[in-house]
């Protein structure tokens, strides 16, 4: 779609957790996409319900996922999307997040 309506202010934005549980390959969405605008939301869940859990406390393996992004050179945002069960402690749920992504790309 992106392609055929050509625009500069049409893009995709990918959600880690939804195509987890639509069963797709993260790694080949990324360099599927390379070229199209585009936003990401990281979030995990265990491949059955869009959870919204902190990036590692599901069953989404983010390494393939992050050198693709490598690959691709992308230099957008990652946006951290948390589900409702962190309303009572965000503050934890923040700084675990923030832990996990620092591992993930700072380390890449």
């Amino acid at each position: 779609m992106t392609r055929e309506i050509d625009s500069k202010r049409l893009g995709i934005c990918l959600d880690t957790g939804h195509a987890n549980v639509n069963g797709e390959d993260l790694a080949q969405v990324v360099c599927d996409l390379k070229g199209v605008p585009l936003h990401i939301h990281i979030d995990d869940n265990n491949g059955d319900s869009d959870a919204h859990l902190i990036p590692r406390d599901g069953s989404i393996d983010y390494q393939p996922f992050v050198r693709a992004l490598q690959e691709i050179n992308y230099q957008g945002f990652v946006s951290a999307e948390l589900g409702f069960q962190y309303t009572l402690e965000p503050g934890a749920a923040v700084q675990k997040t923030h832990t996990v992504l620092s591992e993930m790309f700072m380390t890449n």
